[in-house]
């Protein structure tokens, strides 16, 4: 169930450019403890960080970001060339 949380909660910062911890309990529909206990596995695996060095507003990390903006770029060979 962790790796659920993780996916709502990369989902959110995703689809915003931060998040604090309440909106990320709101947006998984799971308490407080939980989220922080995700988004520090995230922090450990350098998905997320926290903003300006609080400990309560989070974002994805600019790399991650960026991976995802560029994974459909030009350079991609195509699957179904011929």
């Amino acid at each position: 169930m962790p790796y659920l949380v993780e996916l709502v909660l990369f989902r959110f910062l995703w689809a915003h450019p931060q998040g604090t911890l309440q909106q990320l309990s709101l947006a998984s529909q799971r308490g407080r403890e939980a989220v922080e206990e995700s988004i520090s596995g995230m922090v450990k695996k350098s998905i997320v960080e926290a903003v300006y060095g609080t400990d309560s507003v989070f974002r994805l990390t600019p790399a991650v970001r960026q991976d995802i903006e560029l994974i459909f770029s030009q350079d991609q060979m195509d699957l179904f060339s011929t």
